[in-house]
């Protein structure tokens, strides 16, 4: 469930939060800048699921233990409410406490100083930056089914994918992919291999086209070569026999 979040009176508490809380650290903030961005990528939910990897990756911390460490500190110290899961197969929750009315709940001191004109500075930049530069390579992760729910652009390209993948298996009943295969189907009929490369060569040379038409099945085609070997070979050439011509009557006894 979405809450209405002003996220500008939001981030002015924040920010001045940061400057008071000496307790943060630079993976502190970083990590809570990330976390907050996740928040308004979930369009400001309750609760929402967080995956390590992506929160380390937009937040620059290369270690899980400070990032582990950094996140219960933040828990700790009132910035939000961390749910962790002991489930490998199931990803962490994480509650951003909110600040955008003007009174400071978790504040150490119970001050509002979101009034103090002083202390505002100019967010735009930085809103800018959270909804341009950091954006999960527009995919929104779903931990709990382990599925990616793309984009439009990438369902498009998926499907043309999956049609390619249709084309190319088709291609590959269409034709053979190879002269092994041809020869193992020969040898399967118990035809002589001698068969199975005039096959394949025939066909290989003309695009293996049956006609003006491309071959649909070429273990049909093969078949039909088959039952045709028969008549090929009903008429083979018969071999002459050549002899050398001499001179029967030759008198071997004169001298050359």
């Amino acid at each position: 469930m979405s809450e209405k979040i002003n996220y500008i009176k939001h981030l002015q508490f924040i920010r001045n939060r940061i400057l008071e809380d000496n307790r943060l650290s630079p993976w502190h903030i970083s990590l809570y800048y990330a976390l907050f961005h996740t928040w308004n990528f979930n369009q400001f939910s309750h609760e929402f699921q967080i995956v390590r990897e992506v929160i380390m990756s937009e937040a620059k911390i290369g270690s899980a233990n400070t990032y582990t460490k950094c996140l219960k500190e933040l828990h700790t110290w009132g910035y939000l409410i961390y749910s962790p899961s002991f489930n490998p197969y199931k990803s962490s929750k994480v509650s951003i406490i909110t600040f955008d009315k003007g009174s400071d709940k978790g504040s150490d001191k119970g001050t509002d100083n979101s009034t103090d004109k002083g202390a505002v500075m100019d967010v735009r930049p930085l809103i800018k930056h959270i909804k341009t530069n950091i954006n999960y390579n527009k995919t929104n992760i779903n931990t709990n089914s382990k599925e990616l729910v793309n984009t439009p652009k990438e369902k498009n390209e998926e499907n043309n994918f999956k049609k390619e993948k249709i084309v190319s298996k088709k291609v590959e009943t269409n034709t053979p992919k190879n002269l092994e295969e041809v020869e193992t189907y020969f040898l399967e009929k118990e035809k002589p291999k001698s068969e199975a490369n005039k096959f394949f060569n025939y066909y290989e040379a003309n695009g293996w086209m049956v006609g003006k038409n491309k071959m649909k099945n070429w273990r049909a085609a093969a078949n039909n070569w088959i039952s045709n070997i028969g008549k090929f070979n009903s008429h083979p050439q018969e071999e002459k026999t050549t002899y050398l011509h001499v001179n029967q009557d030759k008198d071997y006894s004169i001298p050359l």
